[in-house]
């Protein structure tokens, strides 16, 4: 289980810190 859950966080920093950028850029 635990593996799992950091195989998902790890699979979605990428995506979500690529967000934040876009959105942080958006809001500038």
């Amino acid at each position: 289980m635990l593996l799992v859950c950091s195989f998902t966080v790890w699979f979605w920093l990428p995506k979500s810190s690529l967000l934040l950028i876009l959105f942080l850029i958006l809001i500038e």
